[in-house]
């Protein structure tokens, strides 16, 4: 029964121990330098996209005699 005890007690504080040193490994991070990845293989290539000009209808009622006297 002891001995059962003192080998659990034992497992507990390796594990422990190498929770801790793993977490400060992890907290003060690598030395290694990011890569950035090339996205370009993972995009679509681009095609051209036809824009449509909106007009604002209450900016073309501003530009008439009505609009003028509003302002």
């Amino acid at each position: 029964m002891e001995r059962g005890k003192k080998i659990v007690k034992g497992l507990v504080r390796l594990l422990t121990v190498f929770s801790l040193l793993l977490g400060c490994w992890g907290w003060l991070g690598t030395t290694q330098i990011a890569q950035a990845a090339n996205l370009q293989s993972f995009v679509m290539p681009q095609v051209p996209v036809l824009a449509v000009e909106l007009r604002n209808r209450a900016d073309q009622k501003l530009a008439t005699d009505f609009g003028k006297k509003l302002i």
